[in-house]
């Protein structure tokens, strides 16, 4: 059986979920050979907006030249950080098991987000999390905030903020649960679809690796990332989209999706429910959009 060479950015969390990934391919009893880090655009431009230099597709882009020139096996992702398609001869294979992927509120000050003054600033850059806080509290001044976890925690004292939001699922990843303020539940603010999942990327003609990566693919996360990225897909929805999609699957098979957008300055929200995640996302898409 043959060994695989894995990539992943450089960041604490990155290398913390090539880990994980390397745990799960150990279980089954795959060799990892070498875990190689490559250095990102969206890692190396940290001083303006995502939407100003390409969006998330940056966090990608050069792990995936590293998979199409044959420099390694398979690419590591925040699948949260991945667009809905992909460059072609490449193909998502498989997701671990999710993490929680609520968003959450850190705050020195604060022990509720809805406890904010008026005109209180809130760092974050996501489109998503800025149009869903202004719905709750219209007032709110978002602040953009890039960088990795560390960057972004200095920034909320640097920049004397009243709190940030953050992706749950990498603090607890880093064991930073104790810095969390409070959780925003999902009726709250809807999550981007994937956060909190972990993917992985390799060739479509590496049949053997293709074998692999299907003994490791967490079913029940594969169902409902899989009606997420579709809702994005049917949207044409970008990283600078204001929609979270986020979908649940019980002990019946049943997926649960709730989305919310932003279109045209009015807000969305919509559950649908049902057992084919593509027909859920149609039916999601249609009440989105029209």
């Amino acid at each position: 059986m043959k060994s695989l060479r894995i990539g992943t950015r450089g960041s604490p969390l990155a290398l913390k979920q090539a880990h994980l990934a390397c745990q799960a391919l150990e279980k089954i009893g795959i060799h990892v050979s070498e875990t190689i880090i490559i250095a990102t655009t969206g890692d190396k431009i940290t001083d303006r907006s995502l939407e100003d230099i390409g969006g998330k597709a940056l966090f990608a882009k050069e792990l995936q030249t590293a998979l199409l020139n044959g420099e390694i096996d398979v690419a590591v992702h925040s699948l949260k950080d991945l667009e809905w398609h992909f460059p072609k001869g490449l193909q998502l294979k498989a997701v671990l098991e999710r993490e929680d992927p609520r968003d959450c509120f850190i705050s020195t000050r604060h022990k509720h987000i809805e406890e904010l003054p008026p005109n209180a600033m809130v760092g974050t850059c996501a489109p998503r999390r800025i149009a869903q806080i202004r719905h709750r509290n219209s007032s709110i001044i978002p602040v953009p905030l890039r960088g990795n976890i560390q960057t972004r925690l200095n920034k909320l004292q640097e920049l004397d903020l009243d709190g940030i939001i953050l992706a749950a699922a990498g603090l607890h990843r880093l064991n930073m649960h104790h810095i969390i303020t409070h959780y925003l539940d999902q009726e709250y603010m809807v999550p981007a679809a994937g956060q909190g999942a972990i993917a992985l990327e390799c060739r479509v003609s590496d049949a053997e690796t293709n074998r692999i990566l299907n003994l490791v693919n967490h079913q029940e996360t594969w169902n409902c990332v899989t009606a997420e990225k579709a809702v994005l897909a049917k949207i044409n929805g970008t990283c600078h989209t204001p929609i979270g999609v986020y979908a649940t699957q019980d002990n019946h098979d049943i997926l649960s999706l709730t989305a919310f957008f932003e279109n045209r300055g009015h807000a969305i929200f919509t559950t649908v429910e049902g057992q084919d995640p593509l027909q859920i996302a149609d039916e999601t898409a249609r009440r989105l959009i029209g």
